[in-house]
Protein backbone atom coordinates (compact mmCIF):
# COMPACT_ATOMS: atom_id res chain seq x y z
CA UNK A 1 0.00 0.00 0.00
CA UNK A 2 1.28 3.58 -1.05
CA UNK A 3 1.12 6.52 1.07
CA UNK A 4 -2.45 8.16 -0.66
CA UNK A 5 -3.74 4.94 -0.68
CA UNK A 6 -2.64 4.61 3.36
CA UNK A 7 -3.37 7.87 4.29
CA UNK A 8 -6.78 7.26 2.90
CA UNK A 9 -7.34 4.53 4.75
CA UNK A 10 -6.85 5.95 8.05
CA UNK A 11 -8.51 9.36 7.33
CA UNK A 12 -11.91 6.79 6.52
CA UNK A 13 -10.82 5.02 9.57
CA UNK A 14 -11.44 7.76 11.70
CA UNK A 15 -14.61 8.62 10.22
CA UNK A 16 -15.60 5.68 10.69
CA UNK A 17 -14.78 5.60 14.59
CA UNK A 18 -16.22 9.06 15.07
CA UNK A 19 -19.53 8.17 13.27
CA UNK A 20 -19.71 4.98 15.38
CA UNK A 21 -19.02 7.13 18.82
CA UNK A 22 -21.78 10.09 17.20
CA UNK A 23 -24.14 7.50 16.96
CA UNK A 24 -23.64 6.30 20.11
CA UNK A 25 -22.81 9.38 22.89
CA UNK A 26 -24.13 12.40 20.46
CA UNK A 27 -22.42 14.86 19.21
CA UNK A 28 -21.53 16.92 22.07
CA UNK A 29 -19.78 13.84 23.84
CA UNK A 30 -17.41 12.87 20.83
CA UNK A 31 -13.23 13.15 21.70
CA UNK A 32 -10.18 13.11 20.07
CA UNK A 33 -8.89 10.66 22.32
CA UNK A 34 -11.63 8.30 21.72
CA UNK A 35 -11.96 8.42 18.04
CA UNK A 36 -8.67 8.37 18.10
CA UNK A 37 -8.17 4.79 20.53
CA UNK A 38 -11.18 3.38 18.14
CA UNK A 39 -9.67 4.44 14.91
CA UNK A 40 -6.57 2.69 16.65
CA UNK A 41 -4.43 5.78 15.60
CA UNK A 42 -2.35 7.89 17.86
CA UNK A 43 -3.52 11.64 18.34
CA UNK A 44 -0.99 13.53 16.21
CA UNK A 45 -2.45 11.02 13.45
CA UNK A 46 -5.66 12.49 13.75
CA UNK A 47 -4.51 15.95 13.72
CA UNK A 48 -3.18 15.21 10.77
CA UNK A 49 -5.98 14.41 8.91
CA UNK A 50 -8.26 16.46 10.81
CA UNK A 51 -8.18 20.23 12.95
CA UNK A 52 -10.54 18.18 15.24
CA UNK A 53 -13.64 16.47 15.66
CA UNK A 54 -16.00 19.21 14.09
CA UNK A 55 -14.16 18.53 10.95
CA UNK A 56 -14.54 15.12 10.86
CA UNK A 57 -18.68 16.08 11.25
CA UNK A 58 -18.11 18.10 8.61
CA UNK A 59 -16.45 16.19 5.81
CA UNK A 60 -19.65 13.37 7.25
CA UNK A 61 -22.34 15.72 6.12
CA UNK A 62 -20.79 17.14 3.35
CA UNK A 63 -20.33 13.81 1.68
CA UNK A 64 -24.06 13.08 2.86
CA UNK A 65 -25.42 16.06 1.10
CA UNK A 66 -23.09 15.22 -2.10
CA UNK A 67 -24.75 12.10 -2.21
CA UNK A 68 -28.23 13.48 -1.64
CA UNK A 69 -28.08 15.54 -5.10
CA UNK A 70 -26.48 12.45 -6.96
CA UNK A 71 -29.90 10.54 -6.12
CA UNK A 72 -32.38 13.19 -6.64
CA UNK A 73 -30.87 14.78 -9.34
CA UNK A 74 -33.09 14.56 -11.50
CA UNK A 75 -36.01 16.23 -9.16
CA UNK A 76 -33.47 18.65 -8.70
CA UNK A 77 -33.11 19.40 -11.72
CA UNK A 78 -36.11 19.07 -14.36
CA UNK A 79 -38.87 18.98 -11.68
CA UNK A 80 -39.84 15.68 -12.47
CA UNK A 81 -40.62 13.23 -9.61
CA UNK A 82 -41.83 10.44 -11.31
CA UNK A 83 -38.93 8.52 -9.71
CA UNK A 84 -39.35 9.95 -6.02
CA UNK A 85 -40.14 6.51 -4.67
CA UNK A 86 -37.10 4.74 -6.54
CA UNK A 87 -34.88 7.22 -5.19
CA UNK A 88 -36.14 7.24 -1.80
CA UNK A 89 -35.58 3.47 -1.89
CA UNK A 90 -32.11 4.05 -2.99
CA UNK A 91 -32.00 6.86 -0.16
CA UNK A 92 -33.16 4.50 2.63
CA UNK A 93 -30.44 1.85 1.84
CA UNK A 94 -27.32 4.03 1.59
CA UNK A 95 -28.55 7.60 3.72
CA UNK A 96 -31.13 6.77 5.75
CA UNK A 97 -29.06 5.80 9.06
CA UNK A 98 -26.85 9.38 8.44
CA UNK A 99 -30.03 11.52 8.44
CA UNK A 100 -31.66 9.77 11.54
CA UNK A 101 -28.72 10.35 13.11
CA UNK A 102 -27.97 13.97 11.89
CA UNK A 103 -31.43 15.00 12.33
CA UNK A 104 -31.89 13.54 15.21
CA UNK A 105 -31.80 14.69 19.20
CA UNK A 106 -28.00 13.94 19.43
CA UNK A 107 -27.38 14.80 16.23
CA UNK A 108 -26.15 18.21 14.38
CA UNK A 109 -28.60 21.05 14.66
CA UNK A 110 -26.79 22.69 11.81
CA UNK A 111 -27.44 19.51 9.16
CA UNK A 112 -30.95 20.42 9.16
CA UNK A 113 -29.92 24.09 7.72
CA UNK A 114 -27.95 22.59 5.42
CA UNK A 115 -30.58 20.57 4.07
CA UNK A 116 -32.90 23.40 4.14
CA UNK A 117 -30.38 25.44 2.26
CA UNK A 118 -29.64 22.40 -0.60
CA UNK A 119 -33.48 22.20 -1.19
CA UNK A 120 -33.99 25.71 -1.63
CA UNK A 121 -30.35 26.63 -3.71
CA UNK A 122 -31.68 23.55 -6.07
CA UNK A 123 -35.65 24.54 -6.34
CA UNK A 124 -35.28 28.19 -6.13
CA UNK A 125 -34.59 29.04 -10.04
CA UNK A 126 -37.66 26.37 -11.10
CA UNK A 127 -40.30 28.25 -12.61
CA UNK A 128 -42.85 27.02 -9.86
CA UNK A 129 -40.91 28.10 -7.15
CA UNK A 130 -39.28 31.03 -8.56
CA UNK A 131 -42.81 32.83 -9.36
CA UNK A 132 -42.91 32.83 -5.16
CA UNK A 133 -41.85 35.30 -2.61
CA UNK A 134 -39.01 34.53 -0.50
CA UNK A 135 -41.25 33.71 2.66
CA UNK A 136 -43.97 31.78 0.70
CA UNK A 137 -41.14 29.53 -1.41
CA UNK A 138 -39.64 28.64 1.93
CA UNK A 139 -43.06 28.08 3.24
CA UNK A 140 -43.82 25.54 0.47
CA UNK A 141 -40.59 24.33 0.09
CA UNK A 142 -41.29 22.49 4.05
CA UNK A 143 -44.51 21.51 2.68
CA UNK A 144 -43.40 19.49 -0.17
CA UNK A 145 -40.67 18.23 1.71
CA UNK A 146 -43.14 16.75 4.41
CA UNK A 147 -45.27 15.32 1.26
CA UNK A 148 -42.45 13.57 0.45
CA UNK A 149 -41.35 12.29 3.71
CA UNK A 150 -44.70 10.96 4.05
CA UNK A 151 -45.36 9.38 1.11
CA UNK A 152 -42.04 7.79 1.44
CA UNK A 153 -42.70 6.64 5.12
CA UNK A 154 -46.39 4.96 3.88
CA UNK A 155 -44.79 3.09 0.84
CA UNK A 156 -42.10 1.81 2.85
CA UNK A 157 -44.62 0.40 5.38
CA UNK A 158 -46.57 -0.85 2.54
CA UNK A 159 -49.65 1.70 2.97
CA UNK A 160 -49.40 3.14 -0.35
CA UNK A 161 -48.74 0.61 -3.86
CA UNK A 162 -49.23 3.34 -6.30
CA UNK A 163 -47.06 3.90 -9.01
CA UNK A 164 -44.62 7.19 -8.68
CA UNK A 165 -46.07 8.34 -11.96
CA UNK A 166 -49.56 8.64 -10.34
CA UNK A 167 -48.06 9.83 -7.01
CA UNK A 168 -46.58 12.79 -8.54
CA UNK A 169 -49.27 13.69 -10.70
CA UNK A 170 -51.44 13.66 -7.65
CA UNK A 171 -49.29 15.63 -5.51
CA UNK A 172 -49.19 18.16 -8.37
CA UNK A 173 -52.97 18.27 -8.42
CA UNK A 174 -52.54 18.67 -4.96
CA UNK A 175 -49.96 21.63 -4.53
CA UNK A 176 -51.61 23.67 -7.71
CA UNK A 177 -55.37 23.14 -6.94
CA UNK A 178 -55.33 23.31 -3.10
CA UNK A 179 -56.74 20.33 -0.54
CA UNK A 180 -59.88 21.25 -0.13
CA UNK A 181 -61.04 21.50 -3.92
CA UNK A 182 -58.96 17.93 -4.72
CA UNK A 183 -61.36 16.65 -1.45
CA UNK A 184 -64.96 18.37 -2.96
CA UNK A 185 -64.10 16.80 -6.76
CA UNK A 186 -63.01 13.42 -6.14
CA UNK A 187 -61.88 11.49 -2.88
CA UNK A 188 -57.93 10.63 -2.90
CA UNK A 189 -58.54 7.21 -3.77
CA UNK A 190 -60.51 7.48 -6.61
CA UNK A 191 -57.82 10.08 -8.09
CA UNK A 192 -54.49 7.66 -7.36
CA UNK A 193 -56.60 4.48 -8.72
CA UNK A 194 -56.81 6.33 -12.15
Amino acid sequence: MNNIERKKTTKQKIIDAYWKLLKSKGKGNVYVTDVARIAKVNRATFYRNFIDVDEVLEEIENNVIERTKEIFYQEFTSEDFTSIVEDFNIFDKELFDYYSTLLGYNGDPKFGYKLNKLIEMKTSNTPFFAALPDNERKIVTAMVIGIIKSIYELTKMGEITTPPKQIYNFVLKLLEKGFPSIISEETINQYILK
